[in-house]
């Protein structure tokens, strides 16, 4: 049975966390509330030096629809959702390659985004892109693998593409996510906030952070 069928869901939930974990399951299937951050970083901010030694022979190119299959490997539910974005004018992907299999990834838009979770429109400005999608295989995390990827990206694609600024959403109290990216020099530029209940989503307008006055 998929890994993203509701029946598979709910049996491993109830596996890891018992009656608590099912129950707080379907407290966030029925009501939902996220305070987020937009992050937004200029590309030509210059990013440190990483050591490649151990990560030798990783490379990373741009994905294209040939890629369907070795990126499926790894989120094989995902396999409609990656062909449709790589369909869609303004949809990339940044991958990190090693002996022909990806390890990592960074999804980015230059187009309207549906966030999928929020089923709200995330749409970025001219000469920007929407950095929303990153992962990394477990046995390559912890090695430079994503801090490779993300010098790749904003040395070399993002100019090459036009493109002068990055914006991303936050949870604002995923504080590890939130450490990661003012390491990178994302600051914060809006929030925005996320509710759902039951079948009704919505999802506030950004609202801009006023600059604290010294």
């Amino acid at each position: 049975m998929s890994p993203s069928n509701p029946v598979t869901r709910i049996v491993h939930r109830f596996q890891q966390g018992g009656m608590a974990g099912l129950l707080e399951a379907i407290k966030w299937k029925v009501f939902r509330h996220k305070d987020m951050v937009v992050a937004i970083r200029d590309v030509d901010i210059p990013l440190k030096t990483v050591p490649r030694h151990r990560c030798k022979g990783v490379y990373f190119r741009l994905a294209t629809l040939d890629d369907i299959d070795i990126m499926s490997a790894n989120f094989p539910h995902k396999r409609k959702w990656y062909r449709q974005r790589l369909e869609t004018p303004g949809y990339f992907c940044d991958l990190a390659m090693f002996e022909d299999e990806v390890i990592a990834h960074n999804w980015f838009s230059t187009c309207t985004h549906i966030d999928p979770e929020m089923r709200c429109e995330i749409t970025p400005c001219e000469n920007q892109a929407y950095w929303f999608e990153g992962w990394c295989r477990e046995e390559w995390r912890n090695r430079g693998v994503s801090n490779m990827g993300v010098k790749h990206c904003f040395e070399n694609l993002f100019p090459a593409m036009g493109i002068t600024t990055v914006m991303t959403l936050l949870e604002e109290n995923n504080l590890p996510t939130r450490r990661l990216h003012r390491r990178y020099n994302f600051e914060d530029s809006a929030r925005r906030v996320h509710l759902r209940l039951g079948p009704i989503y919505w999802t506030s307008k950004p609202k801009p952070i006023k600059a604290t006055q010294a």
